[in-house]
């Protein structure tokens, strides 16, 4: 209708055929425009969605689907993603490194995309609460509360543990070791294929009991070990106890587990 009213007023046959061809331009320019203002959502089991990503809400992303952009709100657990590309380029992570695919990213770094979130690290809150399980001719329990202050450093706040029994003495009725630890540090080295380091040091206060007799001492605990998956962790703990007549050490397998 509007190419036929400019007809009736004279205007010339080839300014019409000019216009057509501008007004058609502009609207393919459009339209790719829009098939490319889309967020991709792929999941861990390799599907990929296209979406409008409305927001991440504790642990899940609440989204459009693309092709029904005014339909209603969806979610997902951000446990099913592995991430989201945004239009604009940027990625978010959610479980650890992407596949490698030729459509998105032909490699990952670290470095190349923040993670502001990731479930196998940190929950929202950035507090996380260490169980552990200690193990060597003896065992032992304990736990940690760690203030998470982003991808390679921790604060412990607090945190305690007991080992019973040594050597020839099993029962925990006569030899025992308490450990009561405030404050501390833990670092983290970057992913690499799903695996992170760590190493850790919390001070604090240690009392051993064997039979009747009770000692007191300053004590540390140096960790080390890897995160092998976002709950769970394999790692090695010293234990160093000093007082004003003398200093031991002991050496504890360890099996953390991470919420």
């Amino acid at each position: 209708m509007f190419f036929r009213s400019l007809n009736r007023i004279f205007v010339p046959r080839e300014m019409l055929c000019i216009m057509k061809k501008y007004l058609f331009l502009v609207f393919l320019m459009l339209s790719s425009i829009g098939l490319k203002a889309q967020d991709k959502m792929v999941l861990t089991s390799g599907k990929t969605v296209n979406i409008r990503v409305v927001e991440v809400s504790g642990s899940d992303l609440r989204f459009r689907l693309y092709d029904n952009i005014q339909g209603p709100i969806l979610s997902e657990k951000l446990a099913n993603i592995y991430y989201v590309l945004y239009e604009n380029g940027g990625m978010q992570i959610f479980n650890g490194r992407p596949p490698r695919t030729n459509n998105y990213i032909p490699y990952y770094s670290p470095k190349q995309y923040a993670k502001p979130y990731d479930e196998r690290q940190l929950p929202p809150s950035g507090l996380t609460t260490q169980i552990d399980l200690y193990v060597q001719d003896a065992w032992g329990a304990g736990f940690m509360l760690r203030k998470e202050m982003g991808e390679y450093f921790g604060l412990n706040i607090v945190g305690g543990s007991y080992m019973s029994g040594w050597n020839e003495v099993k029962s925990p009725k006569h030899y025992g070791i308490i450990n009561a630890r405030l404050g501390g540090i833990r670092a983290y080295l970057p992913i690499v294929d799903n695996f992170k380091a760590y190493a850790d040091l919390a001070p604090g206060y240690t009392h051993i009991y064997a039979y009747d007799n009770h000692h007191n001492f300053f004590g540390l605990d140096f960790s080390a070990g890897l995160q092998i998956h976002k709950n769970v962790a394999l790692g090695y703990n010293l234990t160093f106890v000093v007082n004003g007549s003398g200093h031991i050490t002991y050496h504890w397998g360890r099996i953390s587990f991470l919420f």
